[in-house]
């Protein structure tokens, strides 16, 4: 399970910008730095490889996130993500290793809501990852599940995840300030929101 979101690619510091506006309707082109990678569910065979790049990303991730980095960690997520109550997503290199985790969590049907949370690795920074795929996630979860409310903890301070959820077109939500205990320390987060693309035509579900 992840706490908090960090990436520090590609970001943004406008100002928020209303979600149902013309320019926040679509998700951004993937860039030719993404180019190589894919975004697919993770699996149980994903182990070794998931853990070797949250092992590897243990210190640069220190105090901001937390990965899973026991077997038993890596497994109750996958568990999760089979059973529906999390959408956990791998950010695969074509030649291999697992760059990145997009977690969509604590899905509410009833009320169309999830929490977002993502990280990248170290080789995996300043090269648009979440940017270009945290979209995808969304339109995939919005389509198949019907999720129109995604909400993200920032940390403070953290000014690259927000400029990056700005430029998607969250936007933070006044004292919504909470407290995450990140690796036995209290750190405050904002939440920050984001509902539905407003004009994308995504998938039905037959019957």
């Amino acid at each position: 399970m992840m706490l908090g979101s960090r990436d520090n690619g590609n970001s943004s510091n406008d100002e928020c910008q209303d979600t149902e506006s013309e320019e926040q309707a679509k998700p951004p082109e993937s860039s030719d730095a993404t180019r190589g990678y894919v975004l697919r569910p993770l699996r149980l065979d994903d182990e070794e490889r998931f853990l070797k790049m949250a092992t590897a990303s243990k210190s640069f991730h220190s105090g901001w996130v937390r990965l899973p980095l026991r077997k038993d960690e890596f497994t109750s997520l996958v568990n999760k993500s089979i059973m529906g109550d999390t959408v956990a997503l791998a950010i695969v290199h074509e030649s291999g290793p697992i760059s990145g985790l997009i977690a969509i969590e604590s899905i509410d049907q009833a009320r169309g809501a999830a929490n977002v949370s993502f990280a990248v690795d170290v080789r995996g920074q300043r090269q648009g990852l979440i940017s270009s795929f945290l979209p995808q996630a969304i339109e995939w979860v919005q389509g198949e599940i019907g999720t129109t409310t995604f909400f993200a903890f920032v940390q403070a301070g953290n000014a690259s995840s927000e400029g990056l959820l700005r430029k998607l077109g969250f936007c933070p939500e006044e004292g919504s300030e909470i407290t995450i205990n990140i690796e036995g320390v209290e750190k405050k987060h904002a939440r920050w929101v984001f509902r539905k693309f407003a004009d994308l035509n995504l998938p039905q579900n037959d019957g």
